[in-house]
């Protein structure tokens, strides 16, 4: 997959940032999902961020607060996914400027739509090269408003 569709330095910078200011989600939270994240265990941290700072209202947040989250939350693949927590040491050992936070949540959602209308571009090659028994001209119509649609949405939802 192309560094235009995931961008892992940008991942680990807002965890980074939000182990050691968790008061700088509510500056990202309008940008970014958990479903925007390309990495599993960056994906699944910023889940768990997310649910310790705005459900819980935590202020300060440690390794053990995480790992102590994933298993309330019956995460089974949070050890593996976080190469035996390896990553953890990570987040929290890595210098961040705390003024990047928003630029990384931006270059995530970027990512993140790149990836989806990726996805959206093969279904309707997929229509193209098979063709619906309908005729070219309504295959046409169905893989152009495939693209059209989610171009729409995304327009609406102010994502770009």
């Amino acid at each position: 997959m192309s560094t235009a569709t995931k961008n892992l330095g940008a991942e680990r910078g807002i965890i980074s940032c939000l182990v050691k200011y968790p008061e700088d989600f509510f500056l990202i939270d309008d940008a970014i999902s958990t479903s925007d994240f390309f990495n599993e265990a960056n994906a699944l941290t910023f889940g768990l961020l997310r649910n310790i700072i705005v459900e819980q209202s935590i202020k300060t947040i440690d390794k053990m607060l995480l790992i102590s989250e994933a298993n309330k939350l019956g995460l089974k693949d949070y050890f593996r996914a976080t190469n035996n927590y390896e990553n953890l040491d990570n987040y929290f050992n890595s210098s961040i400027r705390r003024e990047n936070v928003r630029e990384f949540a931006l270059r995530i959602k970027e990512c993140s739509i790149r990836r989806d209308l990726a996805q959206k571009l093969d279904a309707s090659k997929h229509i193209i090269e098979n063709g619906s028994g309908k005729g070219l001209v309504d295959d046409l119509a169905e893989a152009e408003s495939t693209i059209f649609n989610y171009v729409q949405t995304i327009n609406s939802n102010n994502e770009i």
